[in-house]
């Protein structure tokens, strides 16, 4: 039966509860060398708008496997009480081995991943990861995330992906502010979308929660106006048309329920795309999920 080889191989030892003698290993003459498989060259990198040719430099190698394998003797023992010593009589051969894995012949593949997006293209947040693989024989690449579906085909070493319908991704975290002013004796909550050119009259919603904070022996922080999208009473900004061209930003102001001088915050604040022309609601260009922003600054009204 094969064995990992001990630590102590090259010592021989006595087997008293037994009345056995074990030798050390001997090595056989020569290793046992076997091909196990190749290398996968496994490489990834993000695509942005405008990045439509990835070329990729791969390479896999063997994988040899070595086995180093020893054997050693064991004698069963009886003491010759005649001759005050002990016989040894040969009872079998016990072996292990020592494995290990290198590295033989590579194979090198110069690989291009290209995109045919039919006159399209990403949308300048979007961001998409084009993933390639090589295991000496075979090419595999995918992308993940993406905006499009996208069909794949081969040519020699080129992978095409050729664009389909648009797929729904993501809002950008950063594309919409909102901040407090003042009109008068009016707060307002100002909005500014980035990229509102690209949204052609779609609805941007947002949430916020308004603290006012009110001063005397104890100082009380109390919720003044609170706007959210379970019961429907966010602020909604449908523009009539897109302002400007694709990529110019815009904004908007909305009336919060602060009439009182004193100082207030936004305790928290969020935005989903949407449509309200579509009868699901959702926005053709986003995802309409909810992006959260967390809390403002102070301000102070009537300075």
């Amino acid at each position: 039966m094969w064995a990992d080889l001990p630590s102590d191989w090259q010592q021989s030892a006595f087997d008293e509860r037994n009345n056995r003698y074990v030798t050390q290993w001997y090595p056989y003459s020569r290793p046992f060398v076997k091909f196990v498989g190749q290398t996968r060259d496994v490489q990834s990198a993000t695509r942005r708008m405008g990045m439509d040719v990835f070329p990729l430099s791969m390479v896999s190698r063997e994988v040899v496997e070595t086995k180093q394998c020893y054997y050693q003797g064991v004698y069963d023992l009886r003491w010759n009480s005649f001759e005050g010593s002990w016989d040894g009589r040969f009872s079998h051969y016990r072996a292990a081995c020592r494995r290990s894995e290198d590295y033989g012949n590579a194979v090198m593949r110069n690989i291009q991943v290209r995109f045919d997006m039919q006159g399209r293209s990403l949308l300048p947040w979007e961001a998409e990861i084009v993933r390639a693989s090589f295991d000496g024989r075979d090419i595999e690449a995918g992308v993940d995330s993406p905006a499009f579906r996208y069909s794949r085909s081969e040519e020699g070493d080129t992978v095409f992906f050729r664009a389909g319908a648009k797929l729904p991704t993501p809002p950008d975290e950063s594309g919409v502010l909102a901040g407090l002013v003042a009109d008068g004796k009016t707060l307002k909550l100002r909005v500014f979308d980035k990229w509102a050119g690209f949204y052609k009259g779609e609805t941007l919603e947002v949430a916020v929660k308004l603290i006012y904070v009110k001063h005397g022996m104890f100082t009380r922080n109390l919720i003044v106006d609170e706007r959210t999208f379970a019961q429907g009473t966010q602020i909604r900004w449908t523009p009539s048309a897109p302002p400007g061209a694709s990529g110019s930003g815009s904004g908007f102001e909305a009336n919060l329920n602060g009439t009182r001088c004193g100082t207030y915050y936004i305790d928290s604040w969020s935005f989903r795309r949407v449509n309200n022309a579509q009868p699901d609601n959702k926005s053709r260009i986003s995802s309409d999920v909810v992006v959260r922003k967390g809390s403002g600054q102070r301000f102070k009204l009537c300075q």
